[in-house]
């Protein structure tokens, strides 16, 4: 958590300077600022903080493989937003892709325990923040 303040602080830190040397200007109009806070929040507070404390409380292998069905999930997310259409080719082409994540997790060998719940529950909201930030 350490490491994601200063990450995000540095972040900042150099976006407010470009801003600067730009004339001080934001360069969004207003009507822009709820999509971007909501975008900024999606981003780092859901995204990032809920991703590191799921990790403190799950397998390390569990939110690589929640991460791989990100592509999934952003299908979905265009499809329900209606900026995606289905097609056969799309739909075979994620079902392939969330084939290859279960797989994967039946290979290792899920380790379906309820101390793990948590965690991947929280791992798994940090990747529908993802989706609907990259959405």
């Amino acid at each position: 958590m350490v490491f994601a303040f200063f990450r995000f602080s540095l972040a900042s830190s150099i976006f407010v300077v470009i801003m600067l040397l730009r004339g001080g200007r934001f360069p969004f109009p207003r009507n822009e600022w709820p999509h971007l806070f909501l975008l900024s929040i999606l981003a780092i507070p859901i995204n990032q903080v809920l991703f590191l404390i799921g990790l403190s409380y799950t397998l390390p292998t569990h939110p690589a493989l929640l991460y791989a069905t990100t592509p999934v999930w952003v299908y979905l997310l265009s499809v329900w937003r209606g900026e995606e259409r289905t097609s056969p080719k799309k739909t075979i082409g994620i079902a392939v892709a969330l084939a290859g994540v279960i797989a994967f997790f039946l290979e290792k060998g899920i380790a379906l325990r309820l101390d793990y719940l948590f965690g991947d529950s929280l791992v798994m909201i940090a990747v529908l923040a993802w989706a609907g930030y990259s959405v």
